[in-house]
C-alpha cells in the first residue's frame, strides 16, 4: 500500500521507480501530484486510486493481471486506455475533464462510472458483461449497447440525446435519461424496468403499457407529452408529471 495525499513524491514524468522500489506494492494512491503522464503496466497492482490531479495529460492501464478497480475523482486528464485486465471489475473516474476513452479485453468489468466528464463518443461494444453503466453528465449524443445485454443500470442523464435504442437491454431496472433532447423512446421489451426518468426531455408520448413492474416515474418538465397513460403500472409508487 502507497499513498500520497500531499504531492511532492509523485511529481515526477513517471513512477516506474516505484515498483522497483517496493516489489510488492498492490494498492496504489495518487493525490495533488503533478504527473503529466501515466502509464502503469505492474502486474500485482490490485487496486488504483488517483484524486485531484491537475497535469495528467494521458493515462493508459494496461496488462496488469491483477487489477480488479480504478477509482478517482476531479482529475484533469484527457485520455484514458484500459485495456488486457482480466480481473479488472470496476472503474470508477468521475468529476475531471476525461475527454476520450479506449475499453478493451475486459472480460470481468462489470461497472464503468464515468459521470461528469466532458466524453463525446464512447465505446461499450465490447465491454459484454457489463451491467452497471454511469454516463451523467457528459456530452454523448449517441451509443451503441447492443451487445450490452446484461445491462441491469444505466444512467445517461445529462447528454444530448435525441433517440436511445433499448431493444436489446431487456435486464435494465433502473434507467435515467433525464436532462436529454429526447422525443420519443420504445420501451415496450423492456418489462423488467422499475425506476425511469425522463424528465426534462422533448417528449411527446410515452407508451408504458408493457412495463408493468414500474415503482418510480419522473417525466415532468415535458411540456409536449400529452396522454400519458399509466392504468398498466399497478405497482407505481412514485410519479413526477408537470
Amino acid at each position: 500500500h502507497l499513498a500520497n495525499y500531499e504531492g511532492g513524491l509523485l511529481d515526477l514524468d513517471n513512477i516506474d521507480y516505484l515498483f522497483d522500489i517496493f516489489k510488492s506494492l498492490n494498492d496504489l494512491r495518487i493525490s495533488d501530484s503533478t504527473i503529466k503522464e501515466l502509464i502503469i503496466d505492474n502486474e500485482q497492482l490490485e487496486m488504483i486510486s488517483f484524486y485531484n490531479n491537475i497535469l495528467f495529460e494521458n493515462v493508459r492501464f494496461e496488462n496488469i493481471s491483477n487489477l480488479v478497480r480504478v477509482d478517482g475523482n476531479s482529475n484533469n486528464f484527457i485520455s484514458l486506455v484500459i485495456s488486457n485486465n482480466p480481473l479488472l471489475t470496476n472503474i470508477s473516474l468521475t468529476g475531471g475533464n476525461l475527454l476520450s476513452t479506449q475499453f478493451s479485453v475486459l472480460e470481468s468489468l462489470t461497472s464503468i462510472e464515468l459521470s461528469n466528464n466532458n466524453i463525446s463518443n464512447i465505446d461499450v461494444s465490447q465491454i459484454e458483461n457489463i451491467t452497471h453503466l454511469d454516463l451523467y453528465n457528459n456530452n454523448i449524443s449517441t451509443i451503441d449497447l447492443s451487445n450490452n445485454t446484461n445491462l441491469d443500470f444505466l444512467s445517461l442523464g445529462g447528454n444530448n440525446f435525441t433517440e436511445l435504442d433499448l431493444s436489446n437491454n431487456l435486464d435494465i431496472r433502473t434507467l435515467w435519461l433525464k436532462e436529454n433532447n429526447i422525443n420519443s423512446i420504445d420501451l415496450t421489451n423492456n418489462t423488467l424496468i422499475q425506476k425511469l426518468g425522463l424528465d426534462s426531455n422533448n417528449l411527446t408520448t410515452l407508451d408504458l403499457s408493457n412495463n408493468y413492474n414500474l415503482t418510480e416515474l419522473y417525466v415532468h418538465n415535458n411540456p409536449n407529452l400529452s396522454g400519458l397513460n399509466t392504468t398498466s403500472n399497478p405497482n407505481l409508487i412514485t410519479l413526477y408529471i408537470g
